[in-house]
């Protein structure tokens, strides 16, 4: 009785504590993309996450991380082309014929993020069709060059700052999709090329060249996140989780056991001719691993935090409001005074964790996780406990 008490009494004095942790963080997010001849080019995000008073007061900024991308048009390094003519039936009153012919070039992107020690490189595979296209409606018949371009595969690896190439923990250098011969010989060729290139190109410094255009793309994104701790669903997760994992553990041990008895006298009953039991007349019952596998991700699902989960605080209520900012500009290099607003929008979330939902949502979760643990240890049981009466079996037979 006394142990039940100071439990409860400490169990209090965590959701006391906790009650007082309310707070209120804004994050802000930016992108900011820029684009050369309608193409983009380098793409800048930013996070800045700021600690707020209940009075609306700054008390604290921090970067949470940066990722600057860029992205380059390989197919001036080479392209492999090949000729195919074939005709190919399209949509109706339509036909493309021949003329066609194909290309294989590269585009890459290279990402620069903070925290992260060496930098990301991506070699995407495109391939190119050039095609006539021959459109028949009666006896009007048009024809009209299309091009078709299409990434058929990709290739990722880290390089580090000396510029070598960084292979993982398996000793692998690249990952991603494998190419056909031709297509790995090019691609090995082209890496040796234009990697040099794609690592000392500095996308924080853009020269107007003549006879381009630019175009930038910015959007701005706040999300405010008032967390205030949730005290019945903590005092739950301290005074009655323990009771949900009991529970569940010895349900999944009584199952184990029941599983046993009955494959016990499945294999018994086989070997000395008794009929089986249950409407198929089986002699083998099994728990179904992918079902137990199933109920524990459906469980963990419905218990997954449906907004904003990455600023989520463990154990409260969060109400968040989010403002959106889209504009652009019709050059790179115009003022910032004259840049066209093109969206802007405000939405509230509420990520309220009711207990009545929380609670059984970790009850199922949490039976889920048993259940499968469970289920894979009953599986060796049952077939132990079958050959076992089915040994009980012949050694009586044996008798008689």
């Amino acid at each position: 009785m006394k142990k039940n008490c100071v439990f409860v009494f400490m169990a209090g004095i965590i959701v006391a504590l906790f009650s007082s942790c309310v707070s209120t963080r804004t994050y802000s997010r930016t992108n900011d993309k820029l684009y050369e001849d309608g193409v983009l080019v380098s793409e800048n995000y930013r996070e800045v996450l700021r600690h707020q008073a209940e009075d609306g007061t700054l008390q604290g900024e921090k970067l949470k991380g940066t990722k600057t991308t860029f992205y380059y048009d390989l197919s001036d390094a080479g392209y492999i082309q090949t000729d195919s003519a074939v005709n190919m039936t399209g949509k109706a009153g339509e036909r493309k014929s021949t003329g066609r012919w194909k290309a294989h070039s590269f585009v890459a992107k290279k990402t620069v993020a903070s925290g992260k020690e060496n930098t990301e490189i991506e070699y995407s595979l495109v391939e190119t069709v050039f095609a006539e296209v021959v459109a028949e409606n009666g006896d009007d018949v048009s024809a009209e060059q299309k091009v078709f371009a299409t990434v058929i595969g990709r290739k990722q690896f880290f390089v580090n700052d000396r510029g070598a190439v960084v292979s993982d923990d398996d000793g692998k250098k690249f990952s991603g999709d494998t190419f056909s011969d031709d297509d790995e010989v090019f691609f090995d060729s082209i890496l040796a090329m234009t990697l040099p290139k794609v690592l000392s190109s500095k996308s924080d410094v853009v020269s107007e060249d003549a006879g381009k255009s630019y175009k930038t793309e910015e959007s701005f994104e706040s999300i405010i996140v008032e967390s205030t701790p949730n005290q019945k669903y903590i005092f739950y997760s301290i005074a009655g989780k323990p009771f949900v994992i009991a529970g569940s553990a010895a349900w999944n041990m009584l199952k184990c056991a029941g599983y046993a008895l009955i494959n016990f006298a499945g294999g018994y009953q086989l070997l000395t001719g008794g009929r089986g039991f249950g409407k198929d007349e089986t002699y083998w019952l099994m728990p179904s691993f992918k079902s137990a596998h199933k109920k524990f991700e459906d469980a963990k699902a419905n218990n997954a935090v449906p907004y904003y989960p990455e600023y989520h605080l463990p154990f409260t209520d969060n109400k968040i409001t989010v403002k959106k900012i889209e504009q652009e500009t019709g050059s790179a290099f115009i003022t910032p005074e004259t840049a066209v607003v093109k969206r802007e929008s405000i939405e509230h979330f509420d990520n309220t964790m009711a207990v009545s939902r929380s609670a059984s949502a970790d009850a199922a979760y949490t039976a889920g996780v048993v259940g499968v643990i469970g289920t894979g240890v009953t599986i060796p049981v049952s077939v132990v406990s079958w050959i076992g009466g089915a040994v009980v079996g012949v050694m009586s037979q044996m008798k008689n």
